[in-house]
């Protein structure tokens, strides 16, 4: 369930806090978006995308993200 607006307020400092000298973005970013969501009291699941088969010439199937 969505946060109001003060509890956002008081979610954001402290997210901001806790990425303070993260050097590893590559490593980091799924964390870093899934904790982001929290601050909204947003699921992740709600908003992530997946990745999804898709056809290339020659009929062949690959990942694409």
């Amino acid at each position: 369930m969505p946060l109001n607006p003060k509890e956002i307020c008081d979610n954001t400092p402290l997210f901001a806090c806790s990425w303070v000298g993260a050097v590893r973005e590559s490593t980091e970013a799924q964390l870093f978006w899934n904790e982001f969501f929290v601050i909204f009291g947003i699921s992740h699941r709600r908003v992530a995308s997946f990745d999804e088969p898709v056809k290339k010439l020659g009929n062949r199937m690959s990942s694409h993200r």
